[in-house]
Formats: structure tokens, C-alpha cells, sequence
């Protein structure tokens, strides 16, 4: 039976779920549904980042779905351009494997597909509303092996669904450490829905991550962040 997380914001989804993986171990689909991901506070994001417990940078992990400070922190003159910026910088890393998130929404396969702007006008011009239409692809079985023990990439894929108004995003991980990725992945998701909205005139909706196994690498690690987490949470909420 699947277990369902549903919290407000991206930093109470990560501790309500290591805290139920904390106490019932590892498993099978666990579904978290964030219901307005963008209230997220920054503050919160960097008291939860694994670094500080030897684990992965959140920033990191966050910027290999969507390059949130490339993207903000420059005046582009079109999608386009900032596409190709990324994936200019991208293409001199001596670190690619099998690349990263978000080259692969850019530059799908060896069509090197732009899904990500194939959704992003398609949304912005169709009169009519075809919510289950638009999903980016990240895994191929041509690129990837389906028989993987270990390795990304573990996100393996994204529906975007919009509504009148709003858009709402899914992703699905077919293996997810909530340690070192899941508080990032979220993160990242967020960034990258409302990147999708701005460019499309709608609001951000709400954020569901289904992890197909889940686990957490560094049970004690976890343990102290998130008694970090509560720590800080509870001292604002008494100010």
C-alpha cells in the first residue's frame, strides 16, 4: 500500500517523511504531496542542507534539476539564449556521466530534444486545456540501462499539468535517498515548475513526488538535522 506525506511547504514534506522513514526503515512508494512548494523559506533550505552533516551541498543538488542562480542572476534576451548559456557551460564540464536534469529537459537524446520549451509554448498557445499532455521524459532506453543496480539517473519523470489558472507538477524517482537528494529534489522541482509558470503567465501549484523505493543513507546524519529543523522551528514559532 502506498504511504502518503501531504505537507504545506518543501522543508515540512522532508521532515514529516525522514520522519516516518526514521521510525518504520526503508520501503516502497512513498507519494509526498506539497501543497504550496513555493512558500518554502530559504532560511529553512539552508538549516536542512546535508553539507553541514558531510553529505551532498542542497545547492548542488537543486541547481541539477533547474540552474535557479544562473537563470535569475542574468538579463537573458530569450529562453532560448539562456538554454544555450547552460548548455555551452555544461558541454566544457569534465564531470558530465550522464549529465545532469536539466541538460536533459534541454537537450533530450541524440535529437537533443528541447522538451522543456516544447511544453512551455505548448501550454502558452493552445486554447485548450490538455492537462495529462505534457510529461519530461529524463531516462531512454537507448541512453540508459533498465536493469540499473546503482547510479542516476534516479528522477524518471516529470508531468506537468496545468489547470485554468494554475500548474501543478509530478515527478517520479525510481530510487530516492532522503538524505543527500529528496529536500533538494523538491527544491529543484519548485524552481523548475515556477520557471514553467512565469514563461506561461500561471501560478505554481502544488508539487507530488513519488518515490518508487526510498531510503535514507545516513540515519544518524538525518537524526540530527532534522532535531536541528525542530529546534529552529520551534524557537520562531515562540518569538
Amino acid at each position: 500500500m502506498p504511504n502518503l506525506i501531504t505537507a504545506t511547504n518543501c522543508s515540512e514534506a522532508w521532515n514529516a517523511a525522514v520522519k516516518f522513514i526514521l521510525k518504520n526503515g526503508s520501503g516502497e512508494n512513498l507519494i509526498v504531496h506539497i501543497v504550496d512548494p513555493t512558500s518554502t523559506e530559504d532560511k529553512k533550505i539552508e538549516i536542512l542542507n546535508p553539507k553541514q552533516n558531510n553529505g551532498d551541498n542542497i545547492y548542488d543538488v537543486i541547481n541539477t534539476i533547474f540552474p535557479y542562480k544562473f537563470w535569475s542572476r542574468n538579463e537573458w534576451d530569450s529562453r532560448i539564449d539562456f538554454y544555450r548559456s547552460y548548455l555551452a557551460i555544461h558541454n566544457k564540464s569534465r564531470k558530465k556521466r550522464w549529465g545532469t536534469y536539466f541538460q536533459r529537459l534541454i537537450s533530450f537524446g541524440e535529437a537533443e530534444i528541447n522538451q522543456l520549451e516544447n511544453i512551455i509554448n505548448a501550454i502558452a498557445t493552445r486554447r485548450t486545456n490538455y492537462s495529462s499532455a505534457y510529461t519530461l521524459h529524463i531516462t531512454s532506453c537507448i541512453a540508459d540501462s533498465n536493469t540499473k543496480i546503482m547510479g542516476g539517473p534516479c528522477l524518471q519523470y516529470v508531468q506537468i499539468i496545468p489547470n485554468n489558472s494554475s500548474i501543478n507538477l509530478v515527478a517520479v524517482y525510481r530510487n530516492h535517498d532522503y538524505f543527500n537528494k529528496a529536500l533538494g529534489n523538491f527544491v529543484g522541482l519548485t524552481r523548475l515548475l515556477t520557471f514553467v509558470c512565469i514563461n506561461t503567465n500561471k501560478q505554481p501549484g502544488s508539487v507530488t513526488c513519488h518515490s518508487v523505493h526510498y531510503y535514507i543513507a545516513n540515519k544518524k546524519a538525518v537524526d540530527s538535522i532534522a532535531s536541528r529543523y525542530q529546534s529552529e522551528t520551534y524557537d520562531t514559532h515562540t518569538q
